[in-house]
């Protein structure tokens, strides 16, 4: 138990001087049985008070000591009816008073005890923000990575397009250097947009390329298909493809007196829809 508290309370001098309630007087009594460091202080407050009344010039009044006389007889009689500290009585009123079913938790402890939850708290606090740092700088890192994915795409999509364009390039020139390749130039028809488009026929081997193709954007649902007039009728010789750049390898012909190139319907007709004719050109 925690004396300093009751010592420092004050109720030890009201207890000297006859002010305290019955009740609390008769506790201040038995305290002083049980610990000796109370009736120490009892002493001491009694002997502060007794040198403060042999210097005073003031004379009391009679009633005054005889109810002075009164109260410590009264306390006197008090003391003698309190249990001896040993006896078991002593033990029930110790339970009773200071064990009363709530834990008494001395100062030192409890702020103890505060410190340590105010630490647990700040930590606490400290490793939420230290989680919340890392997502952000996590999600940061996403972004980051997906932006650099996003540009070495684009990267890479430019160097594969200028690749195949360095490849159309060379083959069109190996193509038109070549003397057992024949050129065809394929120019726009009356009432279609200017338009243009190459064909190399290798005439040993039958091969047909077409390169060079300049044609208005076919829509999505549509698609340009290259045609061989043979003995005065078109068969087809296949689709173009979207890689306008590159010398894509057309069907084999034998004979040819013309080649022409349609806008048909996506994947192509059997047979061309001359309305929609854009470039034409004898062999």
């Amino acid at each position: 138990m925690d004396l300093s508290c009751i010592i420092s309370s004050g109720d030890l001098e009201l207890y000297v001087l006859g002010m305290l309630p019955e009740e609390e007087a008769h506790k201040i009594a038995q305290l002083a049985l049980l610990f000796p460091e109370v009736q120490a202080e009892l002493d001491r407050i009694s002997e502060s008070l007794e040198g403060l009344g042999s210097v005073t010039n003031e004379v009391p009044s009679a009633s005054v000591k005889g109810e002075l006389m009164s109260k410590l007889k009264e306390l006197k009689a008090e003391e003698q009816k309190t249990i001896p500290f040993g006896s078991p009585g002593a033990k029930k009123i110790r339970e009773e008073n200071f064990n009363s079913g709530a834990a008494v938790i001395p100062m030192r402890q409890a702020n103890r005890t505060s410190r340590l939850l105010a630490a647990s708290f700040a930590g606490f606090v400290l490793s939420l923000g230290a989680l919340f740092y890392f997502i952000s700088q996590n999600k940061q890192s996403q972004r980051e990575l997906a932006s650099l994915k996003q540009n070495a795409d684009t990267l890479r999509n430019s160097i594969n397009t200028q690749q195949q364009q360095i490849l159309a390039y060379t083959q069109t020139m190996q193509m038109m250097h070549d003397v057992t390749y024949k050129k065809i130039e394929l120019t726009n028809v009356p009432g279609k947009p200017e338009s243009m488009a190459q064909v190399f026929w290798n005439t040993r081997t039958k091969e047909v390329y077409i390169a060079d193709v300049s044609l208005p954007q076919a829509p999505p649902d549509k698609q340009y298909q290259l045609w061989a007039i043979v003995d005065g009728k078109p068969v087809d010789a296949g689709m173009l493809s979207n890689a306008k750049n590159l010398a894509q390898r057309m069907k084999v012909f034998d004979k040819a007196e013309m080649f022409a190139i349609t806008l048909e319907k996506k994947g192509g007709n059997p047979t061309p829809t001359m309305e929609e004719m854009y470039v034409a050109g004898k062999v």
